[in-house]
């Protein structure tokens, strides 16, 4: 019993899937795409017949006059929808490649064939036109290009205007195509040709689904890559919540405290502290800065007698607590705000004592990363701090800009 094609190509794909299951899915998808591509080229009638045409040869008629029958026999052709017709402007691109010496112009049958093998058609046609007295004469013939012989010759005569020669092209058409037909063997070959032709459109719409495919996959595992490294490197405050740093530090007065006689203080510090993920780190610690006041003041007892000289701050040892918001994750500025209690050591008659005063500073900084624990900081700081010594109502202004540099480590 004869099947149809696409019937028996669906019965094929369904057995296929019954025996292969879930695991051959794509595989599947493969088959079907090319199942539904090509199954319309296996079920179609025999394909358009591949056709070259050359310009009418014309007798009495001028050029634009020939040129125009032998466009209005091109489209005579086309609309019986039987052959797949060589443009004129493409015909003479391909002949001028090959060095065809013949003009546009061709009736001659081996002149014909030796065209159609250039434009690589199954068929020619060509012909001529002419006047011979009151008579115009149409003489067009089909030639088969692969067998060399003349398949259809079609003679008219019309007496009458010139404008008669247009209804003259399309009843010649009509007698021409009407016993066109493929042989068994080509109708064979060009079913393969189509069948081919579907399977390559098909392997390339498979291979940009493919492609597509990978790079879909490849996007997905490059961003869980960029995210895996951003979730290592970026949260090192969720990972790495401890830190310690030390930091040495040079304090350069303000105005006012310098017109009261206080130097540049050097020093350094320690502290301790936590990390956030949210870019937050809440720090404690210690500093120690060593300076000096210029100016020395006198203590007198009741009945004036100097009892000693004194220096007012010679050092500062702050307890300090601080928060601090950095910008982004790794090599970031930041700023924060801090404050603390301080104790200043001055001197009294060859005696240490003691005062205490408020600090409350502001600072901005980079931090630089290093490695994956250490970072390195820099920073200026402003600062505001003053005691009372009230030792004859004396005050102690030790306020300054602090310039820091140092290094933490987190873990």
């Amino acid at each position: 019993m004869n099947e149809n094609p696409f019937g028996f190509t669906c019965r094929l794909a369904f057995s296929i899937l019954n025996k292969g299951g879930i695991n051959m899915r794509p595989s599947i998808i493969l088959f079907l795409t090319t199942l539904f591509t090509v199954a319309p080229a296996l079920a179609q009638t025999p394909p358009k017949i591949t056709l070259g045409m050359m310009d009418l040869t014309c007798s009495g008629l001028s050029k634009e006059e020939g040129l125009i029958l032998t466009e209005r026999l091109l489209s005579e052709v086309a609309t019986t929808n039987k052959f797949t017709v060589v443009e004129r402007s493409k015909r003479d691109e391909i002949l001028k490649e090959h060095g065809f010496t013949q003009s546009g112009v061709c009736d001659q049958t081996t002149c014909l064939i030796e065209a159609g093998r250039y434009l690589e058609v199954q068929k020619m046609m060509g012909g001529s036109v002419g006047r011979f007295g009151n008579t115009w004469t149409v003489n067009i013939r089909l030639v088969d290009v692969n067998t060399g012989k003349v398949e259809k010759t079609s003679t008219r005569d019309f007496k009458g205007e010139m404008d008669g020669l247009l209804v003259t092209m399309k009843e010649v058409v009509h007698e021409i195509t009407q016993t066109v037909l493929f042989t068994p063997e080509q109708q064979e070959a060009a079913r393969q040709k189509q069948i081919a032709d579907s399977l390559a459109m098909a392997r390339n719409k498979s291979q940009k689904d493919s492609i597509w495919a990978e790079a879909e996959r490849q996007k997905k595992e490059e961003a869980m890559v960029r995210e895996s490294k951003e979730s290592n490197s970026t949260s090192w405050g969720a990972n790495q919540p401890f830190r310690a740093g030390l930091r040495m530090a040079i304090q350069v007065p303000t105005k006012k405290a310098s017109r009261e006689g206080m130097d540049s203080f050097i020093g350094g510090g320690g502290d301790l502290g936590l990390s956030f993920k949210k870019h937050l780190d809440l720090l404690g610690g210690v500093e120690y800065v060593q300076g000096r006041n210029q100016n020395l003041f006198a203590v007198y007892d009741r009945q004036g007698n100097i009892l000693g000289t004194g220096v007012l701050t010679e050092s500062v040892l702050s307890g300090l607590f601080s928060a601090r918001w950095r910008l982004w994750d790794r090599s970031t500025p930041y700023f924060g705000l801090g404050a603390g209690g301080s104790r200043l050591t001055w001197k009294i008659a060859g005696f240490r004592e003691w005062a205490n005063a408020p600090l409350l500073e502001a600072f901005a900084g980079y931090e630089l990363t290093t490695s994956e624990h250490f970072r390195l900081d820099l920073d200026l700081r402003f600062r505001s701090q003053k005691a009372d010594v009230d030792w004859g109502g004396v005050p102690n202004d030790v306020s300054g800009i602090q310039f820091s540099a140092g290094s933490h480590y987190n873990w």
